[in-house]
């Protein structure tokens, strides 16, 4: 019986590691099939993004292009199924992208989707203006303490939630609408 156990476990294993090697294998992942091919690239950027970027970055503070593509991807109708879909198909900072946009496509999926990564302590590469860093994902989907951001509504930006609270200071999360409202394209926004 244990030999047998063992064996199961070994064939599992393998057939795992096999399905995995064939997935990447076969390529890119498959974006909605009604994507126009330019939101096809947009959506190939966001599932292959390998870092998880603030809005400007490096020296000069420009916008990565994954931003650039995400902004362009959730504009097109089909933006839900691509968010959708991309928490499937993308990378761990892909996904993380993809729950920023079903925080507007889709509200009642995202408080569902969002659930697996808020305690994750799996880190994935970020780049904060010009700091590159790992953070844990837990800690990108949701900030504690009064410097969280937290938006009463999805149509609130962060700059009406910081003049009525006036915090200190700002941490942005997924969970509470920073990240989101900062990809959106409100920019974020600073108390300085």
């Amino acid at each position: 019986m244990i030999i047998g156990n063992s064996f199961r476990r070994m064939v599992a294993r393998t057939t795992t590691l096999f399905l995995l090697i064939i997935s990447s294998a076969s390529g890119l992942a498959a974006p909605p099939a009604t994507l126009s091919p330019d939101d096809k690239k947009a959506y190939q950027t966001v599932a292959a993004a390998g870092q998880f970027c603030s809005e400007g970055v490096g020296e000069a503070g420009i916008t990565p292009p994954v931003l650039v593509t995400f902004r362009a991807l959730s504009k097109n109708p089909q933006a839900d199924a691509a968010f959708k879909q991309l928490l499937v198909d993308a990378t761990t900072a892909g996904k993380l992208y993809a729950l920023c946009g079903v925080y507007y496509t889709d509200p009642a999926f995202f408080e569902k989707a969002v659930q697996p990564f808020r305690h994750s302590r799996e880190e994935v590469p970020t780049v904060m203006g010009c700091i590159i860093s790992r953070d844990t994902v837990g800690s990108i989907v949701e900030q504690s303490g009064p410097a969280a951001v937290r938006l009463k509504t999805r149509s609130q930006t962060i700059k009406q939630w910081a003049e009525e609270t006036k915090p200190a200071s700002m941490r942005y999360d997924i969970i509470g609408g920073g990240w989101p409202d900062v990809f959106k394209e409100s920019g974020g926004y600073r108390t300085r």
